[in-house]
């Protein structure tokens, strides 16, 4: 199938997903579960931020969590800071740890939302960060999101103050494994 073929399709899909029937947009979101288009994640993150229906959302965050292809880190990353629902955005990022991609590349995302958010959103963020260290390959970027996260460190108090210190010192344990990039 050539790439306008493609683009077609996912514009016809997309159009689907925010037509007015519940039941039609639940069966989009199966048919983009099993076609595993990663190009597609944008728009299901703008479809579960804008639906009141609590069908349509849990279906969204399911996908989410079942995602395997790490080509999805990518789009989700990219779109799962824009969420302004704090609930939603705990839901969202909870699934994105619970998928088990790989997010070392975009862990500056997750420590803005770990920075940004209330407590709960903080520590599912935290948990994507921990669950991703172990793929960092670079001790000057960790050097750098710990740098970071020390400036704000400074403004929290009580249990945040204990979970920025948490995940210091576990952004802190994984510097010596690391070899500096150039």
């Amino acid at each position: 199938m050539g790439q306008e073929s493609i683009d077609r399709r996912n514009r016809e899909i997309i159009g689907k997903l925010f037509s007015a029937s519940d039941q039609e947009v639940l069966g989009v979101i199966r048919e983009i579960r099993s076609s595993g288009n990663p190009g597609l994640i944008p728009a299901l993150i703008k479809l579960y931020e804008s639906t009141a229906s609590r069908a349509v959302s849990l279906a969204v965050v399911a996908l989410v969590r079942d995602l395997k292809s790490q080509s999805a880190a990518d789009p989700l990353a990219a779109t799962v800071e824009q969420i302004t629902d704090p609930a939603k955005k705990r839901e969202l990022v909870a699934a994105c740890w619970q998928s088990g991609l790989d997010f070392s590349g975009h862990l500056d995302i997750f420590l803005r939302i770990f920075a940004g958010s209330d407590y709960m959103t903080a520590l599912e963020a935290f948990t994507v960060i921990e669950n991703s260290l172990p793929y960092l390959q670079d001790a000057t970027l960790l050097k750098d999101h710990i740098a970071w996260l020390k400036e704000r460190v400074s403004g929290a108090t009580g249990e945040e103050k204990a979970l920025y210190q948490a995940l210091l010192s576990l952004m802190e344990e994984n510097i010596p494994q690391l070899p500096d990039q150039p």
